[in-house]
């Protein structure tokens, strides 16, 4: 029997010499993960096992990232995964530039995979009055299985868009929970000014995608995030802001126009002078600017989602190495 140390520094044990080849294979363990025998007090790393050497070397293989295509000029060039848990400084520039060439690589498919999560979370709030309870609910498990399905497309693995779906299982309730307290911080943030909310927005942007890689409690994830995010805070923010440019200035474009409009329509005359009317002419008038600003969401988001994954492969790398 063997106890392990995971990923979110808890230990898990003790567990079968079976099991734990199975969490080599899931690459929930790698030849760095720290595990020790039943009865021993000692932590060593698991490479240090001869009876896992074998496991070790078919999950990196499995695992391993395709190779990159010949470079062509001027285009920036995919590096490897940097090694497990390091704390590289994050390449602002070199991030945004990878992100574009994979998106481009796989337009379609990650276009796809935005549209359909985008569909089930936005349009479902539509469709009834209980469509945003619904859309709540489901937001965890389709955001990480976006995630997921972003991650396998930048390790080189085969990628499809039923893995949007991965998450809708045994452990939904925790994904649900995710979704719900994250969404719902980041929106009574918002309501104080917005800043607390585009904060909270920064210090949990790897939840998901930390979700998707290694499922567990929801708090220990968002807190897993935070605690990743906060000593490069201001770098992480300003690569959102970069990320989410377009909907950013589209955003505060509607504002303005929006407010103008208000402006004009009820303060006509020197007083403010609402009536039934004009408040139906300035909702159909934000409405219709809203439903563009949301198209620029939807084409602005597989750019944003793979900026995303690509600053959490970046400065955390995976953890498929055989030591």
């Amino acid at each position: 029997m063997y106890w392990m140390i995971g990923g979110d520094g808890r230990e898990y044990g003790p567990v079968a010499e079976d099991q734990l080849r199975e969490w080599i294979a899931e690459h929930r363990a790698n030849g760095r993960t720290q595990v020790r025998r039943d009865g021993e007090t000692d932590w060593r790393p698991l490479a240090e096992f001869p009876e896992f050497a074998g496991a070790l070397r078919e999950a990196a293989i499995i695992h391993a990232p395709a190779a990159p295509p010949p470079a062509v000029p001027g285009t920036p060039v995919i590096t490897a995964a940097p090694a497990p848990d390091s704390a590289r400084p994050l390449d602002i520039g070199g991030c945004l530039g990878r992100a574009w060439v994979l998106l481009t690589r796989h337009f379609f498919l990650l276009s796809a995979a935005c549209a359909t999560a985008w569909s089930l979370l936005v349009l479902l709030q539509w469709v009834s009055c209980v469509g945003p309870i619904i859309s709540l609910l489901l937001t965890g498990s389709v955001m990480a299985g976006l995630n997921f399905l972003a991650l396998k497309v930048l390790r080189g693995q085969p990628a499809r868009l039923n893995d949007l779906f991965t998450f809708f299982g045994p452990a939904f309730v925790q994904f649900m929970l995710l979704g719900i307290v994250r969404e719902a911080g980041i929106g009574i943030g918002q309501l104080f000014c917005w800043l607390p909310g585009l904060a909270l927005q920064v210090l949990w942007m790897f939840a998901y995608v930390m979700a998707a890689e290694r499922p567990g409690h929801f708090w220990e994830i968002l807190e897993t995030s935070r605690r990743a995010v906060l000593p490069r805070f201001f770098p992480l923010a300003g690569l959102m802001a970069l990320a989410w440019l377009p909907t950013i200035l589209v955003s505060l474009y509607v504002g303005a126009l929006s407010g103008n409009y208000a402006m004009d329509l009820f303060m006509s005359g020197g007083g403010f002078a609402p009536d039934a009317e004009k408040v139906r002419q300035w909702m159909e008038y934000t409405v219709n600017l809203e439903v563009k600003r949301m198209l620029v969401v939807l084409l602005n988001m597989p750019f944003a989602l793979m900026v995303t994954v690509q600053a959490y492969e970046d400065l955390f790398g995976r953890r498929t190495d055989a030591g």
